[in-house]
């Protein structure tokens, strides 16, 4: 029988958190230490 993985509210809450809020607000040292919203504006990307 193939066991099916759901995610729990909890760990949807977490993974949210991670990618949509710390990843976009921390410091990226390969970005020279920039946000990501910081370098692309840089570039002159979206944001």
């Amino acid at each position: 029988m193939e066991q099916v993985w759901q995610a729990t509210d909890t760990q949807l809450n977490r993974f949210n958190h991670i990618e949509v809020f710390y990843n976009r607000q921390r410091r990226h040292s390969l970005l020279g230490n920039r946000r990501p919203a910081e370098y692309e504006a840089a570039l002159g990307g979206p944001n």
